[in-house]
């Protein structure tokens, strides 16, 4: 039986692990399979194909994380992946831009950015800046299309510790550990376990990235 290529190796381990799709979207690595099968590695930015002995390297470097070197895990690599996939699963639910903001509350741009601006500074409101527009998540706006006010003494400790935006709302919008699994932004909305979500905002605000 022949020895299994190492790009072959590659593509099979890091597909295990979910990572291959992260790779390219971070710019690292594209795979790609011959008519054969075969995987074969490139460079996203220059198309460049990537040597058996370069992917030798890489493999090492990568197995290099923990105790195990057959079955190593790139901890950074994982979290990383893990996300990129939040982030897709946000992008996929409900937000607004300046503009369809100012649509949807019957004003002008230049008045929703003012408006927006000044709920950002006062911690009511949270923003998402992204390279091609900022993005305010709908879960946070009311039927009018304003700052819900049940979440503002949510969102405070959050915005005050300047965490990174995309995780503050991950958090507010997933299963939360500190509220038995529930949804934290959907327990704020409830009167009688308002101050949970509260309280658990506290706690989790200095263990957020930055």
């Amino acid at each position: 039986m022949s020895e299994e290529r190492v790009a072959d190796r590659l593509a099979r381990w890091l597909g295990e692990l979910g990572l291959v799709e992260y790779l390219e979207e971070a710019g690292l690595l594209r795979l790609m399979r011959g008519h054969d099968g075969a995987a074969h590695w490139s460079r996203p930015a220059t198309g460049e194909p990537m040597g058996e002995g370069e992917l030798a390297d890489l493999e090492r470097q990568l197995r290099s994380h923990g105790e195990d070197p057959a079955h190593g895990v790139p901890v950074a690599l994982l979290q990383a992946a893990r996300l990129a996939r939040v982030r897709r699963t946000l992008l996929d639910s409900a937000w607004f831009t300046y503009d369809s903001l100012a649509d949807a509350r019957g004003a002008t741009e230049q008045a929703t950015r003012f408006a927006v601006t000044r709920a950002v500074n006062e911690r009511r409101l949270l923003a998402v800046p992204t390279d091609l527009a900022t993005l305010i998540p709908a879960f946070q706006l009311d039927a009018a299309a304003e700052p819900r006010a049940d979440l503002a003494d949510v969102l405070d400790p959050l915005l005050a510790h300047r965490a990174d935006p995309w995780r503050i709302w991950g958090w507010l919008t997933q299963p939360a550990g500190l509220l038995s699994g529930e949804i934290p932004e959907q327990v704020a909305a409830d009167p009688a376990r308002h101050g949970e979500a509260v309280t658990a905002a506290r706690l989790v605000a200095g263990r957020l990235p930055r």
